[in-house]
C-alpha cells in the first residue's frame, strides 16, 4: 500500500471515462471497489456530464481517494467522439481540482497497459482476463480458457480466417462474455488498470 506523509493509506480512483457507461475503481495496491456508472441516452451532453460528476462524488465521499487517474482520450476516435470526451475529461478535472485541490493524471491506455505488465496494444478482453486473474475474480483453469479462446481469434486473424473487423466483432463477445459472467466490464477493468499504473508510478518516486 501507499502510504502518505500523514501514514495515512493512499487510495487511488481511476476512471474510464465515457458518456454512455465510466468506469471506476479504488486502488490501494489492492482493488478495494470497482463499479459502474451507466448513464441514460435520453440525456444531453451537459445533463450526463452532471449526472457523471454527481455519482463520482458520491465514490469520492465514500471511499475518500487521494488521487485521480484517468485514462486519457484516444486520438484514434471519431472527430466528435473525442470533442465528448475531451470536454468531459475537462469538466472532471475541475471537479477534482476544485474539491481537493490537485490536479489529476491522465495516462493513456496503451501506457498504462504497459505500466502493470501488459503489452500496449492489449485488448480490452486480455486487460479484463489479466485484471480478473490477478485479483482472484476467476479460478486459473478459468483465465486459461479465456487466454486460450483469445489466442485463437488473435492466431484466426493472423492466418486470415478471420478479417480485421471479424476479429474485433469476436474479441467484443469475449469482453462482453467476461462482464456477464465474471462481473468485470472493460470499462471497470480499465478504470482498475489505469489506477494500478498510476500506483506504481507513485511508487517509483
Amino acid at each position: 500500500m501507499v502510504v502518505g506523509l500523514t501514514n495515512k493509506i493512499m487510495k487511488i480512483l481511476g476512471l474510464d471515462l465515457s458518456t454512455v457507461n465510466t468506469g471506476w475503481a479504488i486502488y490501494d495496491g489492492e482493488v478495494c471497489k470497482y463499479g459502474s456508472i451507466p448513464i441514460e441516452s435520453r440525456l444531453t451532453f451537459f445533463e450526463k456530464v452532471r449526472y457523471i460528476i454527481k455519482e463520482i462524488d458520491k465514490v469520492v465521499k465514500e471511499h475518500k481517494p487521494v488521487e485521480l487517474a484517468i485514462e486519457d482520450t484516444y486520438f484514434g476516435l471519431n472527430q466528435q467522439g473525442f470533442k465528448v470526451l475531451t470536454r468531459l475529461s475537462g469538466a472532471v478535472m475541475y471537479y477534482w481540482y476544485l474539491r481537493k485541490h490537485k490536479v489529476c493524471k491522465f495516462l493513456l491506455a496503451t501506457q498504462a497497459r504497459k505500466e502493470i505488465g501488459l503489452t500496449g496494444n492489449a485488448t480490452k478482453a486480455e486487460v479484463q482476463v489479466f485484471i480478473a486473474k490477478k485479483f482472484g475474480y476467476v479460478t486459473v483453469k478459468q483465465a486459461q480458457k479465456l487466454e486460450n479462446k483469445i489466442e485463437d481469434i488473435r492466431q484466426e486473424k493472423i492466418d486470415g480466417s478471420l478479417s480485421a473487423n471479424r476479429a474485433k466483432y469476436v474479441l467484443k463477445k469475449v469482453s462482453q462474455e467476461i462482464g456477464r459472467e465474471y462481473d468485470l466490464n472493460d470499462d471497470q477493468a480499465d478504470a482498475i488498470a489505469v489506477a494500478m499504473a498510476y500506483y506504481k508510478i507513485i511508487m517509483r518516486r
